[in-house]
């Protein structure tokens, strides 16, 4: 278990731009039975105003933010420090302290929001840890560093298709996201083998719609005839790919609600039961981090629309 929260904790640091020291002060209860600490980098240096801003954390369960809180840097320029609980399946974990360059309000908000963010991740990778490999939930988290690269979400959407269908050795990998109840294909991974045309495009729409509409993985051919589910479109795409091909597709769920799909090619050869167990492990993770990045952008954008439409007001009550 130390050496996910290990990952996690170096991860988060990467992630959060400006970051100094960071410490995870795992608390005794039902996941841990006794208190520690975990540092990063890994030299044993600890955050001075730690204790004061875990004590004041875990009475609150609450985020805290300290402005100009710890001793200057190198810079000569304070730094912030910022607290956050680590809630997991609604028990507390612990505390994440992390100590940050000085920055403005607005910033020191979009810190602590992206380490919110991360303990959420951080939950669905404790709950898919048995069973899976310390190999492959390395691989996890580089999935979810890459989602959460502060890049354009669609630049982040394909580096994340290319490094699966690179570690699949796919034909197309595919990210879509329902959008209106209409599935939308966002990213497909770039290959040097022919070129997606817009029949193919289509396909790959319609099959991630029936994996949606059913909330179920689909994986073609059908291993087992006496599975029932919708496949037409799969079989649409087979022939689109021409033919001799292994399709699988796989929800992405957040919160309940189906938002997206994933959506794998490969030639030739099927997918194992343990590449497919993997892939169920990487949509589980990436549902929720993806939705999460998605409803931050659409935040984003409507506190924009809003700035751009009262700026618009004030200059057309100005000019009449």
């Amino acid at each position: 278990m130390e050496d996910i929260y290990r990952i996690w904790l170096g991860q988060l640091s990467v992630m959060v731009s400006g970051t100094v020291r960071a410490e995870f002060v795992v608390e005794p209860g039902e996941r841990e039975s006794f208190r520690y600490v975990l540092n990063w980098p890994d030299d044993n240096s600890t955050i001075a105003a730690a204790e004061r801003i875990i004590s004041a954390v875990s009475s609150s369960q609450s985020a805290i933010i300290k402005p100009n809180e710890s001793s200057c840097g190198e810079s000569g320029e304070p730094h912030d420090v910022l607290g956050c609980p680590v809630i997991i399946c609604g028990h507390f974990l612990g505390v994440v302290v992390v100590e940050i360059t000085g920055r403005s309000q607005q910033m020191r908000q979009s810190a602590a929001q992206l380490v919110q963010n991360s303990i959420k991740w951080l939950e669905v990778l404790l709950q898919q840890q048995q069973g899976s490999s310390q190999a492959h939930l390395a691989y996890l988290v580089s999935l979810v560093s890459i989602a959460l690269e502060p890049i354009e979400l669609s630049q982040s959407l394909t580096q994340l298709v290319n490094a699966v269908s690179l570690r699949y050795d796919c034909l197309r990998v595919s990210i879509g996201f329902v959008t209106k109840g209409e599935v939308e294909v966002v990213a497909i991974s770039q290959t040097l083998a022919v070129e997606v045309d817009l029949n193919e495009a289509r396909a790959i729409r319609d099959a991630m719609g029936e994996a949606c509409d059913q909330s179920a993985v689909i994986v073609w051919p059908i291993a087992n005839s006496s599975d029932f589910q919708l496949t037409k479109f799969h079989h649409v795409l087979s022939e689109q790919s021409l033919g001799n091909v292994t399709i699988v597709s796989l929800p992405l769920a957040h919160v309940n609600h189906v938002v997206g799909a994933l959506l794998c090619v490969r030639e030739k050869q099927l997918f194992t039961e343990a590449e497919l167990n993997e892939l169920r492990q990487i949509s589980l993770l990436l549902g929720p981090v993806l939705e999460v990045r998605r409803e931050r952008e659409r935040s984003l954008s409507r506190h924009c629309c809003h700035i751009l439409s009262r700026l618009v007001g004030r200059f057309w009550a100005a000019i009449t």
